[in-house]
């Protein structure tokens, strides 16, 4: 059953979707992806009560494009930073090789007599 809700708490609800949605693309901007994450749960729990127009839903639509694009871009710099890490490994292991010590993740204990 659907909870009809009045029209002046409906617009409370919206500025407040607004607010939530604000303060996710801010905490985006500072990498708070847990933030990002708690902002959203929020705003979905109010969307359910609330119609929105057709201009505020286009509004909302963009600055979740807004975080989209910054996930997009924190995803793009975390796999490089990946790639990176993982050729300066295979560089060292090289190097490791080429003076005759153990490969870093051989698991062997060494003992001093």
């Amino acid at each position: 059953m659907m909870t009809v809700r009045p029209a002046c708490q409906g617009s409370t609800i919206a500025r407040e979707l607004f607010r939530l949605t604000l303060a996710a693309k801010d905490a985006a901007d500072q990498g708070r992806w847990d933030l990002v994450e708690a902002y959203y749960a929020q705003r979905g729990e109010q969307l359910e009560w609330v119609v929105l127009s057709t201009s505020e839903l286009g509004r909302l639509v963009r600055l979740d494009g807004e975080i989209v694009q910054r996930i997009r871009f924190a995803q793009s710099a975390l796999s490089s930073a990946i790639q990176e890490t993982v050729r300066t490994y295979r560089r060292l292991e090289g190097l490791r090789r080429g003076i005759g010590a153990l490969p870093l993740d051989s698991g062997t204990i060494l003992l001093k007599a």
